[in-house]
């Protein structure tokens, strides 16, 4: 898993995204199975929904392709998402 939420904006960033796109590429050409699923972070409180709504408002800037999605979506994307709901 090569993740690069979390490094802070500039050239960290920039390198951590580097290095994912380096990753897939060996990847691709070494014939490994890599897959690029992404993440779903959930908010169970206003305070974390605030928080997703945060960096949804600030990703593109960022470089990351971010979506906010209700719980109906959620499921849609990742049957994992159910065990969560409950």
């Amino acid at each position: 898993m090569v993740w690069p939420v979390g490094q802070p904006t500039g050239e960290l960033h920039k390198l951590a995204l580097r290095s994912r796109q380096a990753w897939l590429a060996v990847a691709r050409e070494a014939g490994v199975w890599a897959r690029e699923c992404g993440s779903i972070h959930l908010a169970h409180r206003d305070d974390e929904w605030t928080v997703l709504q945060e960096f949804h408002a600030t990703a593109p800037a960022l470089g990351y392709d971010c979506s906010l999605l209700n719980p109906d979506q959620v499921l849609e994307h990742s049957p994992a998402g159910a065990r969560a709901l409950i």
